[in-house]
This record gives C-alpha cells, sequence and structure tokens, in this order.
C-alpha cells in the first residue's frame, strides 16, 4: 500500500481490493503485481516458508502473486530440510522435458517476418526467430506440448534440442 500522499498507483490485489472500495479518487492498477519479489519468504514466528513469484492480480490469485508452495517447520534443522526439499522440487536445474509447456495468459505475442515480440505487464521483448522455431512456437501456443512432443513434431537434431 503507498504512502496516502503517493501520487503512485496502487495494484488492486490483496487487502487494497476493499480499499478501492474506499479511496475511490485513487488508481488502482489491475494489472500489475503488489509484490517485487520471486522466491522464499520466510515468516519466523508462524515458522512457515513460502515459495512465491509475482503474477497479475485475477480470481485465481487475488493477492498478485502465485504461491508454488507454503510449509511450516519446528526447528533449524527442518528449516534447512524444507529449503531444500523446496529447491529440489520447484528449482531444477534443467528445465523438464515431460512437461507441457504452459506460456502466461497475459502475454500477448505479436509475429512480424522472423521477430516475435512479447509482451506483458509494462514489459516487451523483440527476439528473432528461425523458420523452424516460429514452428515450434505456435505448436505450443496451440497444442500445450511437451519439450519431448516438440522434438518428435519437429524431428529436431540433438543440436537443435540445445
Amino acid at each position: 500500500m503507498n504512502n496516502k500522499e503517493s501520487v503512485c498507483a496502487y495494484s488492486k490485489a490483496g487487502r487494497s481490493i476493499e480499499l478501492a472500495k474506499v479511496y475511490k479518487e485513487k488508481k488502482f492498477l489491475d494489472n500489475v503485481s503488489c509484490i517485487c519479489t520471486c522466491g522464499f519468504i520466510v515468516n519466523l514466528p508462524r515458522r512457515e516458508i513460502m515459495l512465491e513469484a509475482p503474477h497479475r492480480p485475477d480470481n485465481v490469485h487475488p493477492l498478485g502473486m502465485r504461491v508454488y508452495e507454503k510449509r511450516g517447520f519446528r526447528d533449524v534443522t527442518e528449516y534447512h530440510t524444507v529449503l531444500q526439499e523446496m529447491i529440489a522440487k520447484w528449482m531444477p536445474v534443467d528445465m523438464p522435458e515431460d512437461k507441457p509447456l504452459h506460456p502466461a495468459a497475459y502475454i500477448t505475442w505479436q509475429q512480424d517476418g522472423y521477430k516475435l515480440k512479447a509482451r506483458g505487464d509494462k514489459a516487451s521483448r523483440t527476439v528473432s526467430l528461425s523458420t523452424k522455431e516460429q514452428r515450434c512456437f505456435e505448436i505450443v501456443l496451440k497444442q500445450n506440448v511437451s519439450l519431448l512432443e516438440l522434438y518428435k513434431i519437429e524431428q529436431m537434431t540433438e543440436f537443435e534440442r540445445q
């Protein structure tokens, strides 16, 4: 929540959903997250660890964050164990090839020849793609396939998989 004299906008997430009803003169945005962290939040008094990332507020993520996992711990040994288990589960060194790829729904994609422009909340990126990369990208967007399925569909060589 911003200071009441702030000229900045508020993210319409979490408690500010109710505040938007009270402070009608303030600008509340529903296309930005209210958090700027991506990782572990540790609540020592409650003995809880939460792994989270910013997410555009919606019905599924009303707090403006995606919570991957939330766990408790009793002591320092269990704290360490919980952290290591969450890291092993959610932060693999390599991308799992057997899981379907799910591009974020709020990101828009625009192709122009060999250029692909991705636009999220307030950021945009432009990259160039080969013809095969363009086909792969279209397959992922339309069919929700895993990397292994994509390799078979496009008959990719080991070099192309890197």
